[in-house]
């Protein structure tokens, strides 16, 4: 009876722990997950891996999953989840979903495998490639349990999972092989043991041993562990597979179950239950096959991604290593952007002084200009007069008999000149030496100018006495214009011209040096002016290079940028902004050097035309001066025959008259020499009240005053020889019939020198007007400069500040930098770690692939062995079960309420199964190339342990 009784209780048992725990709902939505699990050579879990897959017969859409994964990835596609908590929102454009993750929950069962050598517990891998017995103890705990009363009495229940175990151990190190519970197959290379059990059970039921005359010789053992023995001759630790799972379609056959005669029927259910079990692992190979093809791929792809890092971790060594010659060049311009702000002041000062320099030299320049109508109306007058004397000669030839006449009265009128002359001497020296204190003191130039104006004044004061002078010669004149007869109407007339012309050629010549010498130096100073401005737009362009160079290095802070976007977001938007701050400071510099050269290339075109201006002027110049220089030089010829006139006249008493008309002319002339001091005496007090603007006329002023005190000293010697040539007058006048001829001669080669000297004039007028209006231009480029020169200074003031904010971000920037290399060298370690871990990966799904194998004729054999048989069985012993029908339905309910093991939610249904594996481990002793040819025998035997294993499957269905 007893006996009888425990093959009803093994009956049953084989039937639960066969039975799927899936839980079905009115949602069509499944919910498959797969858990890898790899573990260590005691079993301990060192890393859990979760594959889910939604299926559901239509587009999924907008849906929410229960989940406690981390690192959630879809691996089929682009969508990602929000996470809530435990709860995933998905929104899949598709019938089916694959993502994974990792976890680090408690598993539901555990793993522990314990090693003996030679009769000692031993650390496996300090016995690696060692001879002896050996004993590997393996025990599975199933972690899932809970308590209930049956018949009122409590009883711990456990999660059925069915669980199948497998080792391999190569025939070339391992003999003798046994197991204690399980099976041991030999296909010739290795020996495989299977073990397959569903831990808990027992207590789940309370069977204790009843189930040992049941099970016989079956390779489903209850039991929660099995211990292999054996022989080695190189020891070595196996590979460890284990495959554990709640999930089968027939859960809706079993549940509901009122009677134990209804279990009657519900075994054929058992039986189709087993054959669909034999066919889930039939797909479950296959899937392991496709998983271990894939994973090489993926193997391949960590090994990418390594390389990738170990070329990140040095590209960041290499910009760390680069960043302090950035830190060094960033400092260097800064340093030189102070330099160029404080030199800048200094060239901004000199822009200030050249403005104002070209501001005064145009007025000058405007107030020459203005003098020149006044310079070739005198000029024309002298040709016109040159042209008259010409005329008027055969006049004077007639009354050249009556010049001895008034011989008498000239020479009292050229006394009382020669009285009046050193007064104008004076008035030179003081007006010498008012321009020569103005010269060397300018701080007391108003002091000198005022000197000047009252020099001036005191000419004034001579003219005005040599006025009188002529009035007392006019009044001689008169005495002797009865006497002088025709002499009266012609000789006057000729003797005021000549000695107006002889003066005013003297004086113009004597005073054109000055004119010549300030054209000269304008020329110089033009000239000098240009080179300025060249090197001022040299200057320019350098400041454009440096311009060009805050550009490049933005370039270069918005490629690092790029760079390290991907590692650091917020460095590389930090060195954005400097690099824009960079660019905004380098377009508003660029900006302020174009209007700036734009400024000095209109002020260059101003002064190259003011150049030629000033040459044409100075060619003009020269021209006047030869024609001065001839005039001169024919007024000492005229001069001398008017000597020999003056020798002649003491006989020519009837040309008094003509004397008097001469000394009226003398008197005119005085006039217009009164009229001429007047205008020197304002533009004198005109100078007074402009000093400011005549600075840089200065040196020209000087040379003329100079020239003036030494032509009026020149005058005075004049005047006393022409008190002793007066005395002489009388007898040149015999002479001076003879001379008449040289005297027409001479009168035609100062007409002759009249014309050039027009000419000349108007040379010069077009010389001085281009002058003006290059100084015109001049000086609105030099403005133009001014106003720009503010800008760049401004702008440099920015780029500056610009260049500090940049120091302090190149600092910022080293430190992340060192960070990003830090963090560099740390993923290049991380992906070497996975790449490590991916090929032991590798290397386990290929013998998972070996192990589902085995796993499927595990299975075959449970179901032929056992399933099968606790079907003939079952019947026996279901009647006299006290509780079993309790225990089912608790068992079932656990089932159920497990669902999946990251998490279901309530319209879902789920089926989970898991995968355990560790990595064999081979001698220290054993070289690569050994590993290799190892490794390839391997492959071999495993192609046909591969073929004998699917042989004997399918030779269960023939």
């Amino acid at each position: 009876m007893r006996k009888g009784l425990s093959k009803k209780l093994a009956c049953l048992v084989a039937l639960i722990t066969v039975t799927s725990n899936s839980v079905v709902f009115a949602q069509d939505i499944k919910k498959d997950e797969t858990v890898y699990v790899i573990l260590d050579e005691n079993g301990n879990p060192t890393e859990q891996i979760v594959s889910d897959w939604i299926k559901g017969s239509e587009n999924l859409g907008q849906f929410t999953d229960k989940s406690t994964l981390s690192d959630v990835k879809n691996v089929k596609g682009d969508e990602e989840p929000t996470k809530n908590g435990d709860e995933l929102s998905w929104n899949i454009d598709s019938n089916e979903l694959y993502y994974q993750g990792k976890s680090n929950n408690q598993l539901p069962i555990t793993i522990s495998v314990n090693y003996e050598f030679n009769g000692k517990k031993v650390d496996p891998n300090e016995v690696l490639g060692e001879s002896g017995k050996f004993k590997i103890s393996v025990n599975i705990t199933n972690n899932q349990s809970k308590t209930v009363f049956i018949n009122n009495e409590k009883r711990n229940i456990y999660l059925p999972l069915l669980t199948a175990a497998e080792l391999t151990l190569s025939n070339s190190n391992f003999s003798n092989v046994e197991v204690s519970s399980g099976k041991v197959i030999n296909d010739g290379n290795n020996s495989l043991v299977t073990f397959v059990t569903i831990p808990g059970l027992k207590e789940s039921l309370d069977l204790g041993d009843v189930l040992d005359d049941l099970l016989g010789s079956s390779s489903i053992d209850l039991s929660d562990s099995f211990e292999i023995t054996g022989e080695t001759n190189n020891f070595e630790i196996p590979a460890i597979m284990v495959l554990a799972t709640t999930s089968s379609e027939d859960i809706d056959e079993i549940e509901g179950i009122d009677s134990l005669d209804d279990l009657r029927t519900s075994l054929n259910d058992l039986q189709k239950g087993g054959e669909d079990l034999l066919s889930g692992s039939k797909e479950l190979l296959d899937g392991q096959t496709e998983l271990a093809s894939n994973y090489s791929i993926f193997n391949a792809g960590v090994g990418t991604l390594n390389s990738g890092a170990i070329e990140l971790r040095n590209g960041l060594n290499t910009l760390n290593g680069s960043v302090p010659t950035l830190l060094s060049g960033v400092n260097s311009l800064n340093s030189g952007a102070g330099q160029s702000k404080e030199n800048y002041d200094k060239f901004d000062e000199g822009v200030s002084s050249l403005a104002s320099g070209a501001s005064t030299l145009n007025s000058g320049i405007n107030t020459l200009s203005g003098s020149v109508p006044t310079l070739l109306s005198g000029v024309n007058t002298l040709n016109s007069g040159a042209g008259e004397l010409k005329d008027k000669y055969t006049q004077f030839d007639d009354g050249i008999s009556s010049l001895a006449t008034g011989a008498s009265a000239l020479n009292e009128g050229i006394n009382t000149l020669n009285d009046s002359v050193p007064t104008l001497n004076n008035g030179a020296v003081a007006l010498n030496s008012g321009v020569s204190e103005l010269q060397g003191k300018y701080t007391e130039f108003d002091l000198g100018v005022s000197s000047l104006a009252d020099g001036a004044k005191n000419l004034d004061e001579g003219v005005s006495n040599l006025e009188e002078g002529s009035k007392s010669l006019n009044e001689g004149a008169t005495e002797l214009s009865s006497g002088l007869g025709t002499l009266k109407s012609s000789q006057e007339e000729f003797t005021s011209k000549v000695n107006e012309y002889v003066g005013g050629v003297s004086s113009l010549n004597e005073n054109y040096d000055s004119i010549d010498s300030g054209i000269s130096s304008a020329l110089s100073g033009m000239t000098e002016l240009n080179n300025g401005l060249q090197g001022a737009g040299d200057g320019i362009g350098k400041l454009q290079d440096t311009t060009s160079s805050l550009k490049q290095i933005a370039e270069s802070i918005d490629t690092m940028a790029t760079s390290i976007e991907k590692i650091d977001p917020t460095q590389a938007k930090e060195l954005r902004e400097y690099s824009a701050k960079i660019k905004a400071i380098a377009d508003g510099q660029t900006e302020g050097l174009t209007n700036l050269s734009s400024a000095l290339q209109s002020g260059a075109s101003g002064a190259n035309e003011l150049e030629n201006g000033l040459r044409n002027l100075a060619s003009g110049s020269a021209e006047v001066k030869v024609g001065l220089s001839q005039l001169s030089s024919n007024g000492d010829s005229l001069n001398a025959a008017a000597q020999a006139i003056s020798n002649g006249i003491s006989s020519a008493y009837d040309g008094s008259k003509s004397l008097l008309a001469g000394t009226s002319s003398l008197q005119s002339g005085v006039g217009n020499l009164k009229s001429g001091s007047n205008t020197l005496l304002n533009g004198a007090n005109s100078l007074n009240d402009n000093s400011k603007l005549i600075n840089s006329a200065m040196g020209d002023l000087s040379n003329g005053s100079q020239k003036l005190a030494a032509g009026t000293g020149v005058l005075l010697d004049g005047t006393t020889a022409l008190s002793e040539g007066s005395n002489t007058l009388l007898d040149g006048a015999n002479e001076l019939s003879t001379n008449s001829k040289l005297i027409n001669s001479g009168i035609g080669s100062i007409y002759d020198g009249t014309n050039q000297l027009s000419s000349g004039g108007k040379t010069l007028a077009d010389g001085v007007s281009d002058l003006a209006i290059g100084s015109n231009q001049l000086s609105n480029g030099a403005n133009e400069l001014n106003t720009n020169s503010k800008k760049i200074d401004s702008a440099l003031g920015a780029l500056y500040d610009g260049t500090k904010e940049l120091v302090s971000g190149g600092k910022t920037l080293s430190q992340g930098v060192s960070a990003l290399a830090t963090g560099g060298k740390t993923l290049a370690e991380g992906t070497g770690t996975l790449k490590n871990n991916s090929e032991k990966i590798l290397n386990g799904t290929e013998q998972l692939k070996s192990g589902t194998q085995s796993l499927y004729e595990g299975v075959d054999k449970l179901k032929n062995e056992g399933l099968d048989k606790i079907n003939d069985l079952g019947s026996e012993a279901l009647d006299s079960i006290d509780g079993f029908s309790q225990a089912k339905d608790e068992l079932v309910q656990m089932a159920k309420d497990y669902g999946v093991y990251s998490g279901l939610t309530s319209d879902m249904k789920g089926s989970v199964k898991f995968i355990m594996r560790s990595d064999a481990i081979e001698s220290s002793d054993i070289d690569k190339t050994t590993d290799d040819s190892s490794t390839k025998n391997t492959e071999n035997k495993s192609d046909k342990s591969d073929k004998s294993l699917i042989d004997k499957i399918k030779g269960l269905f023939n």
